[in-house]
């Protein structure tokens, strides 16, 4: 996680040598990332005479858990604080924060917030990066322009084409799992190669006539068993700059 002093992986600082010399042993430093998968629950009944009565109810019923499961799967890995869920990935240990500009005005995004969260998102990662942000945030990346010269016309920041965004070259996706427009968790930059989730077990959907004998009623229970978090354990320090990671964030405007 650190390069300032070009040590690469705590032990590998290459040599330049000649022919036949003895290269210095160097063992470099390893993590150990431990999963212990969380279980997401959903439990629901339904009255036999829906169950029979009702047009495919069950399959609506199942489609119905199954979406659920994957809003709240989706929330945990962004939102998540680790406590019987997911560590997701906004509170992340290597996450970096670009600070707002100087006299920038309350709930606004402005392109240099932009280029500089780019500049922050380590090297390795920009192929595989995409923006994240709130649906809040969608009027000001969609009015935001670049002044081209004197003369010049203004250029869209966010181009879209048949219904898919771009800034900066990179896909942006839009959620309603993230913070207001002004506020930190807003917008990120975020490579997620670099975050690791283990699949226990796939949704699992059960149902039960017991539960209910008395009432002629049944029980659905949906089960999924999942973990996640990120891979790096510290921001990244560069040879030279400021602190690179796979997940940057921009500052509270406010």
């Amino acid at each position: 996680s650190d390069s300032s002093s070009s040590v690469l992986f705590g032990a590998y600082s290459g040599g330049w040598a000649g022919e036949a010399t003895t290269a210095t042993d160097q063992t470099p430093a390893v993590r150990q990332i431990e999963l212990n998968a969380k279980k997401l629950f959903l439990y629901s009944t339904a009255s036999r005479e829906l169950l029979e009565d009702g047009e495919s109810f069950t399959s609506q019923l199942r489609q119905a858990m199954i979406k659920s499961a994957s809003w709240f799967l989706d929330d945990a890995l962004l939102n998540g604080d680790g406590s019987n869920k997911p560590k997701g990935v906004l509170g992340d240990v290597a996450q970096v924060t670009v600070s707002k500009e100087t006299g920038q005005a309350a709930a606004t995004i402005v392109y240099p917030n932009l280029t500089k969260m780019f500049a922050r998102l380590h090297p390795a990662s920009m192929k595989n990066s995409v923006w994240v942000a709130s649906s809040t945030t969608i009027p000001q990346l969609t009015q935001m322009s670049v002044d081209v010269g004197t003369g010049g016309s203004h250029i869209r920041a966010m181009s879209e084409v048949d219904g898919s965004f771009n800034i900066l070259s990179r896909p942006v996706i839009f959620t309603e799992k993230l913070a207001s427009v002004g506020t930190l968790n807003d917008i990120i930059l975020v490579d997620f190669t670099q975050y690791l989730v283990g699949l226990r077990q796939e949704i699992v959907i059960d149902s039960s006539k017991h539960i209910g004998f008395a009432s002629d009623t049944v029980a659905f229970r949906c089960i999924l068993r999942v973990d996640g978090q990120g891979t790096w354990s510290a921001p990244y320090t560069p040879k030279t700059g400021s602190t690179q990671s796979w997940i940057v964030k921009l500052a509270t405007r406010s």
